[in-house]
């Protein structure tokens, strides 16, 4: 119980040091002033986004998205693959008859 209270206090006190913000006068955000402002910046902002949204979808998304789909392949193809077979085979017998009897009247 002591050694929490000793950690707990430890990461308040470095979490003050690791995130400071400075924000200098340069840094600060404007609101605009006009309707026109507003349009040019929400105008600026809307020509960005789909250079942006290219950038993540095509740098960071399809490559995570790979990476899973190759790590799938394996448990895919060596577990899950053949017990759906099997499964398929035994339906496929079962009903493959009715099936084929059927197909005219459809």
């Amino acid at each position: 119980m002591l050694i929490k209270k000793y950690i707990l206090i430890v990461s308040i006190i470095i979490s003050g040091f690791c995130f400071p913000q400075i924000i200098t006068a340069e840094q600060t955000v404007q609101a605009p002033e006009t309707i026109d402002e507003a349009k040019e910046i929400g105008l600026e902002v809307l020509d960005q986004l789909p250079g942006a949204t290219k950038n993540v979808w095509q740098e960071e998304a399809l490559p995570f998205l790979n990476s899973i789909l190759e790590w799938a392949k394996g448990p895919w193809e060596n577990y899950i693959k053949p017990k759906l077979k099997i499964v398929y085979n035994a339906l496929a017998g079962i009903f493959g008859q009715e099936i084929e009897k059927r197909t005219p009247a459809v």
